[in-house]
């Protein structure tokens, strides 16, 4: 093989690997000092879907967060359910109702807040908040103050791109979701339930990297 030759397929080969690598998440995040760090049942309210707040990265990239989340908050004594919320939410479906049905300790919400889009409308990264919230003393029956308030213990913000099409949308939905809990991890919630390592479906991302500010 010629030299020139040689260069060609190096370089083809390196454009392959790049393809099939996402940027680490960057990660930055705060917890009140006295939240309790075991939750029980957790109720996730999620954006990722949400068309009112600009492009997503679709449904089955939702999908799959939502499965991972739920399989990991459950290996750590956490049920959860999540609720994904679209824009288009008739008054019945008020996520009210679904958080009184649930009966959860926890509330998370997911916002997507930043992003930045292809010309073909391609959401490409997102800075994404997530928010814990003890729920354990509130009636959501009862309005403020009779039915008490949702007392904030943690917020994250994730900093999250899509990386190479040549990664399946649904491995980048588990990562999202690895990223999260680790977080949590490392904050204090679930002592004693290890931090997942990147599961052979969410291959291509190098995982979460400290954020300025993180802790």
């Amino acid at each position: 093989m010629t030299m020139s030759a040689l260069r060609r397929t190096a370089g083809m080969g390196l454009a392959v690997l790049l393809a099939g690598c996402a940027a680490a998440t960057k990660v930055s995040s705060n917890k009140a000092p006295d939240a309790d760090p075991w939750r029980k049942r957790v109720f996730v309210r999620s954006d990722l879907l949400n068309s009112r707040v600009g492009a997503s990265f679709g449904p089955a990239f939702a999908q799959a967060f939502s499965d991972r989340l739920t399989e990991i908050l459950r290996r750590c004594g956490a049920e959860a359910t999540v609720l994904n919320v679209t824009g288009l939410e008739l008054e019945q479906d008020d996520p009210a109702k679904a958080i009184i049905s649930y009966k959860p300790d926890t509330i998370m919400v997911l916002r997507k807040e930043r992003g930045t889009v292809s010309t073909e409308g391609t959401l490409l990264s997102a800075t994404l908040f997530v928010d814990l919230y003890d729920s354990a003393k509130m009636d959501p029956a009862k309005p403020a103050p009779a039915g008490g308030t949702l007392k904030p213990i943690w917020r994250a913000s994730f900093r999250f791109s899509r990386g190479s099409t040549l990664i399946p949308i649904e491995s980048r939905g588990r990562t999202l979701a690895e990223d999260v809990t680790n977080r949590m991890k490392d904050d204090g919630f679930f002592p004693d339930c290890p931090k997942v390592e990147a599961s052979p479906k969410s291959a291509g991302s190098r995982g979460a990297e400290p954020g300025p500010g993180g802790s």
